[in-house]
């Protein structure tokens, strides 16, 4: 009684896939060990390496196997926005702290002009504040 469906290919399913001669050898030699198709030491000397080293190549090529069939994240990977370097980001943090202490203290000047005009009284070319009557005539008052 034979199965329904394709027959097994085993091995010969390595012909469809590209990589180096070396290493299509090693897989299609563990795969063979893995059916039973060939035993470890018929493999070995195929290879011309010790059963030590076969095993190692068997596990290393078992957990790789293992580690592309984890479950991944569904859907495209969110592009990553780029980062200033960090010199330049230091640069723009500095620049940003400088620029809200001046705007700071020109709230803060705002706020004394509007609540406290007399303070903020002009100044003349000499750096004094001019009077009152200085100011209405450009000139000081007197004989």
């Amino acid at each position: 009684m034979t199965r329904p469906g394709r027959k097994p290919t085993g091995a010969k399913l390595l012909d469809k896939f590209t990589a180096s001669a070396h290493a299509l050898a090693r897989m299609r030699a563990i795969m063979e060990t893995l059916s039973g198709a060939k035993t470890i030491p018929e493999v070995c000397a195929e290879l011309e390496i010790g059963e030590a080293m076969f095993h190692r190549i068997r596990a290393e090529a078992m957990q790789a196997a293992l580690e592309a069939l984890e479950p991944k994240p569904m859907g495209r990977p969110c592009v990553a926005t780029t980062t200033p370097l960090p010199a330049t980001a230091a640069a723009l943090e500095q620049e940003n702290y400088d620029l809200k202490i001046r705007l700071r203290a020109a709230e803060v000047r705002a706020e004394i002009a509007q609540s406290m005009p007399h303070l903020m009284a002009r100044k003349g070319p000499s750096g004094k504040k001019r009077r009152a009557d200085q100011r209405a005539t450009g000139r000081p008052k007197g004989p």
